[in-house]
């Protein structure tokens, strides 16, 4: 259930990322800016997660606005639901961040929107 969380996490970001592509070729706008600024949200909405609802309530949004996710209705949904739960909250925030981070560029577009990321030493 693990490597699928991070998968599916994954395979959200990559979705994600393309539409924030799109937004700024349609918007004329930057597409760094617009991953910077979208990854810094997502990170700090799962860092603040302070128990399994809320937890819950930030991946699954995350995962919805990605637009669905192939993995995770070819494996089934039951297969990750655990580290939503009151016992392993912990272990499915920081998996979630450990996949944000750990996410691998599909385009050089990609890599160098997300090479442009600071790290904010404030929290």
């Amino acid at each position: 259930g693990e490597h699928l969380f991070i998968s599916v996490c994954h395979e959200s970001w990559r979705r994600r990322l393309g539409k924030l592509g799109k937004r700024a070729a349609s918007e004329n706008t930057n597409f760094s800016a617009l991953v910077n600024k979208e990854s810094e949200k997502l990170r700090c909405s799962l860092s603040r997660c302070k128990n399994a609802e809320t937890l819950r309530e930030t991946v699954i949004d995350f995962w919805s606005r990605a637009g669905g996710s192939e993995l995770l209705r070819e494996k089934g949904p039951t297969k990750v639901l655990h580290l939503l739960d009151e016992k392993n909250w912990k272990k499915g925030r920081d998996l979630a961040l450990l996949a944000l981070i750990s996410y691998q560029p599909q385009s050089e577009d990609e890599k160098n929107a997300l090479a442009v990321q600071g790290g904010d030493d404030s929290e």
